[in-house]
């Protein structure tokens, strides 16, 4: 069978339900369901096989586990029992990248086993590395490996500063420990190269989710929810993410009352309630006048915590609307404190008119220009939009993160090899 981007495909003993109908009292009437997740019209697709049986399900011999997703390769075997199972053929998925040539990564990547072993899948690819498949062998599961060369920075004469700079992101996420942060499971860094392994996210992007238009308020309510919690919990552990987008918020499974992770903490920065930071980063349509333009607001000579409030009312406009609230892509950089108010665009944009007044409301407090007078975690929480749901969201925030275990950071270290 074939799997399509927007079809899920159920394999069980249901006939009414599944795709793939097996007549077998030893499978689950819904045993596994494949899907598909795509970032980009550059990338293949992510194709997953999660295990929603009672009797379990094994990917190339060993145990999937309940409820958990496997990213899917050329040639995997699925087997549902011990007279069905399934080859997963997809042979343009190694090569979506590119090929790799880099004999340090071929030497460096035996001396991490019998700990983990990174694979040759290639899952993303940015300025200063890329993403790997890799499997935890320790505890039998997919992880993500994040390998970062020195060369690959703005210091690449100075491979000391340089590692300096990349350790410090993980070293920020090492200090994090909440459902609805990305798990960092352990860095190891060598004379070239920095691994980091952290979760496999498997449900996609916000940003990949907009694909089919915009997302009703009812399914972003939940979403805003876990964010306002993952920002009250890293604000007083004194980080500021400073790079809130779509983008960067990831969702454990690929359908509703999935768990919501905050991810790319590259532009993290540690902060006390005296600091005030002036260097500009981030992501053009997301950021903060006092970020990108500070000399336009008068209450500031540089930037704090606030800055991610207001990303985060963009990234409910965006939700709202599948458009960007102040700044386009290619848009120049406003230069008046005008051109940030959102009242300007109730009756120029169509997707704004219809929200309702509440969410309205809601976006308009994150996104005011003075970040003296943005709301934070704790009064957005209380804004009639959030608070006349609150029960039904305290209730599905609670099922979403139910499978949630803290890491035990006792002896977590960045180590050298």
């Amino acid at each position: 069978f074939e799997v399509y981007l927007s079809k899920d495909i159920l394999i069980g003993r249901d006939p009414n339900r599944c795709t793939v109908f097996l007549e077998d009292l030893t499978i689950s009437r819904q045993h596994v369901r494949i899907y598909s997740v795509i970032f980009d019209e550059k990338s293949v697709p992510l194709v997953y096989c999660e295990d929603i049986s009672r009797s379990g399900s094994l990917l190339n011999g060993k145990f999937i586990g309940t409820h958990t997703s496997v990213l899917l390769s050329h040639g995997d075997v699925i087997r549902i029992d011990k007279h069905n199972s399934f080859c997963f053929i997809q042979p343009d998925a190694l090569n979506s990248i590119g090929p790799i040539f880099d004999p340090i990564f071929e030497r460096e990547r035996t001396r991490l086993t019998p700990d983990y072993m990174i694979t040759d899948r290639v899952l993303g690819k940015g300025a200063y590395g890329r993403v790997h498949l890799a499997w935890d062998l320790v505890n039998h599961r997919q992880v993500a490996c994040k390998v970062v060369g020195y060369g690959l920075n703005p210091f690449q004469g100075n491979p000391h500063k340089a590692r300096d700079l990349h350790l410090r992101e993980f070293e920020i996420m090492a200090s994090l420990n909440h459902p609805n942060i990305l798990a960092l499971h352990r860095v190891i860094h060598t004379e070239y190269n920095i691994y980091m392994f952290s979760d496999l996210i498997t449900g996609g992007d916000l940003f990949s989710r907009l694909d089919s238009g915009p997302m009703t308020e009812i399914e972003i309510l939940p979403i805003v929810y876990q964010l306002l919690k993952a920002l009250e919990y890293m604000h007083n552990h004194n980080v500021v993410h400073r790079d809130l987008k779509p983008d960067n918020i990831l969702c454990t499974r690929h359908a509703d009352g999935s768990r919501i992770v905050l991810g790319d903490f590259g532009s993290a920065r540690f902060f006390t309630p005296m600091t005030t930071m002036r260097s500009q980063c981030g992501t053009l349509e997301y950021l903060a006048p006092e970020l990108i333009t500070p000399h336009l607001v008068p209450s500031t000579t540089g930037h704090a915590n606030a800055v991610d409030y207001w990303a985060l009312g963009a990234i409910v406009y965006t939700l709202l609307t599948n458009t960007t609230p102040i700044i386009g892509p290619f848009a120049r950089i406003p230069t008046r404190l005008q051109d940030y108010e959102l009242t300007r665009l109730e009756d120029n944009k169509e997707e704004w008119v219809n929200i309702s007044p509440e969410a309205k409301s809601f976006v308009r407090r994150l996104m005011t220009t003075d970040p003296r007078k943005r709301m934070g975690a704790d009064e957005a929480q209380c804004h009639v939009w959030i608070a006349r749901h609150m029960g039904d969201l305290e209730d599905l925030y609670g099922r979403a993160i139910q499978r949630w275990e803290p890491l035990d950071r006792t002896d977590f270290r960045i180590e050298g090899i």
